[in-house]
């Protein structure tokens, strides 16, 4: 199996990547919780990007035009997101107010900032933070942090 550069990633073909990103949500659900489901999704979304070429600057330009992508594979995306976050949702392992946009705007925010492949290890510690804060706070009291309240 081919690989992309200096992953271990198969190198898929870019229809096959959109493909597997639009329609694979519920595949994803089968194999994993929601949760990491979701993460894996957006490893996948990273990969996919990185096989575009121009692909995150044509992103932008529409962000600034007020378009995501084309209209059916935003669409699409937006469906396979809200596919995940929603199971996520019924689950308890997800917040229930971040919408698939939300997250779609956050991913194209960290693939700018650290594009695929060559900072693989920088989206993906964002990835992870991005994925700490999509889970609902457990909420346990907090201490008071030391030297305020004290007279």
């Amino acid at each position: 199996m081919t690989t992309l550069p200096g992953t271990c990633r198969p190198a898929w073909s870019s229809a096959a990547r959109r493909t597997r990103l639009t329609t694979g949500a519920r595949d994803l659900l089968d194999e994993l919780p929601p949760a990491a489901a979701l993460r894996r999704w957006m490893d996948q979304f990273g990969d996919w990007i990185a096989t575009k070429n121009g692909m995150l600057d044509t992103l932008l330009a529409m962000i600034d035009a007020g378009e995501v992508a084309h209209a059916q594979t935003r669409a699409e995306l937006l469906t396979a997101i809200t596919t995940i976050c929603d199971a996520g949702r019924v689950a308890g392992d997800l917040r229930s107010d971040v919408t698939a946009e939300d997250l779609a705007a956050a991913l194209i925010g960290i693939f700018t900032v650290y594009p695929r492949p060559g900072h693989d290890a920088g989206a993906s510690r964002l990835l992870d933070l991005l994925m700490d804060g999509l889970r609902p706070a457990s909420r346990p009291s907090r201490p008071e942090p030391a030297g305020r309240g004290a007279a």
